[in-house]
């Protein structure tokens, strides 16, 4: 087949064309319909309009006006891989940011350390722990701005001894390597009790990447991995046990009752936890029996982790998710994040869907407003999300330029 092109060329005479729109400025139209995944974000307690959201793939944004506009505050800094992003309790100004996704997923980009702000996200310092990459919650203490702790996962696709639970007491000049347990076994969670944080628990987690793993980790157990308390402020950690799986654990999320942090809650996935028809367990069905301990589930204790029950086999997609949250004032309410939404009202015996219509799937980020419980905010992989009426009905925010790629 022969195929001939023509072209019209304009002779060098002919005057262009009159700008048909002149002073016409381009502007920003979208996302139109959803943004991009969020990893974690944080609120200024003291006025709730003030709120920090972590991307995927876009850095850090910022609103002061409770949404109706938006900020980049972490435009220029050379990752825009944010994994966790926490405000000091004790002074809103000082805002820490771990860089590198700790949702260790196929598509996961590394970061390159801590960032902190001390002007409430205008200016930015680095301050270290480059070579954790993967950086998937940080906990500031209740009272002093400068400790914080930094739970590190480490290389994704290989060991290295940069991974696991560091503290810092001097606003991140320092740090101290207060839970290294080996080269392969990193942090994925961290909190602390806001009652007395000399309590302080973390949870390790084993993972890897591997070339031919597809959506699954290659690695997701290890000997080391489980819950892990310091009662000393960080000095020292001791795993905790009774009552909890005997086996190897995977990832594991952990939160703490406000109004009687004693309590504890943590979602717990181990080698025995089923992967039938979708990766991780279901909820256990009302009115049946939850099962073995060693098969993980929803786990809870009344001691600050001495001993643990557990009150369901809830462990959605584990690698992905492993989160867990508490209503500040109701310990009867808990929310469970995973592909749907999980939330229960009878202290996770059973629990329904809680995400409403309309709300995009996979869910990473809730934060609830401890003055007011029914006031929510929600991050997952189609952006964010406003409740005001405790997830029964959603607001989404689209006016928050996030892709990822």
């Amino acid at each position: 087949m022969i195929l001939f092109l023509l072209f019209a060329v304009a002779p060098s005479h002919t005057a262009l064309a009159p700008e048909p729109t002149p002073g016409l400025l381009a502007r920003e139209i979208g996302p139109a319909t959803m943004g991009g995944r969020i990893p974690s974000l944080d609120v200024v307690e003291s006025d709730s309009h003030i709120q920090y959201v972590a991307t995927a793939g876009s850095g850090v944004w910022k609103t002061t006006d409770d949404g109706r506009s938006w900020k980049c505050v972490f435009e220029g800094q050379p990752n825009p891989s944010i994994g966790a992003v926490a405000v000091a309790p004790s002074a809103s100004n000082v805002v820490y940011v771990g860089t590198g996704e700790g949702n260790i997923r196929n598509s996961v980009s590394w970061g390159n350390g801590v960032f902190v702000s001390r002007d409430s996200g205008a200016t930015w310092t680095h301050v270290g722990l480059v070579e954790t990459h993967h950086i998937a919650r940080i906990a500031v203490h209740p009272n002093n701005a400068d400790t914080a702790f930094v739970a590190a996962l480490g290389r994704a696709w290989g060991a290295n001894p940069e991974r696991g639970l560091f503290r810092t007491r001097n606003g991140g000049k320092n740090w101290e390597h207060v839970l290294k347990l080996d080269s392969d076994t990193g942090c994925v969670d961290v909190v602390i009790d806001p009652s007395d944080p000399n309590y302080v628990y973390a949870a390790a987690y084993r993972v890897r990447r591997g070339p031919f793993s597809g959506g699954n980790p290659a690695v997701q157990f290890g000997p080391l991995a489980g819950i892990y308390r310091s009662r000393d402020g960080g000095a020292t950690f001791v795993k905790l046990q009774n009552g909890l799986p005997t086996r190897d654990y995977g990832r594991v999320g952990l939160t703490v009752y406000r109004k009687n942090p004693k309590v504890l809650f943590a979602v717990v996935q181990t080698d025995q936890t089923s992967t039938v028809n979708l990766p991780g367990q279901a909820a256990t069905p009302a009115g049946k029996p939850v099962g073995s301990v060693d098969r993980g589930g929803i786990f809870r204790s009344d001691d600050r982790g001495d001993t643990w029950t557990k009150i369901n086999d809830l462990v959605p997609r584990p690698f992905y998710f492993g989160k867990i949250r508490v209503d500040p004032t109701d310990e009867r309410k808990l929310w469970v994040l995973g592909i749907p939404l999980n939330f229960s009202r009878d202290a996770g015996r059973t629990f329904i869907n809680g995400g409403g219509v309309n709300v995009h799937v996979d869910h990473h980020a809730l934060w609830i407003n401890p003055q007011d419980p029914n006031h929510l905010i929600l991050g997952n992989d189609g952006g964010l999300y406003y409740s005001r009426t405790q997830g029964a009905k959603w607001t989404p925010i689209r006016n928050l330029p996030i892709s990822q790629t």
